[in-house]
């Protein structure tokens, strides 16, 4: 990804569920009162280079709202519980936690 203040390539390893063809990424910080920085990146700069073991290829990342959005973090949660408690920690200080679809180019 690019750095939404620097410009600069970035590299993020992140936990990751696939939807159909897409990966779905969800920025929870853990729960924490502010997205991650990462997050600012991707609204900035949508343009990302995925790299899944040997497969790498240019994808755009997609924010994702409404019910679209909830079954996507559900279907984490499902996999991933510690995601039900990181949802119950940012509604805590009113943060909704952005998910987003990252789609092959």
């Amino acid at each position: 990804m690019t750095g939404a203040k620097s410009g600069r390539e970035l590299c993020s390893p992140l936990v990751y569920t696939q939807d159909g063809d897409d990966l779905v990424i969800i920025a929870s910080k853990a729960g924490a009162p502010e997205h991650p920085n990462w997050y600012h990146n991707l609204v900035a700069h949508p343009s990302v280079n995925i790299e899944v073991g040997a497969d790498k290829y240019e994808a755009t990342a997609v924010l994702t709202d409404g019910d679209e959005r909830q079954r996507l973090y559900d279907q984490q949660s499902a996999t991933q519980p510690q995601f039900i408690q990181y949802a119950a920690s940012a509604a805590e200080t009113g943060r909704v936690i952005p998910v987003f679809r990252l789609v092959r180019k």
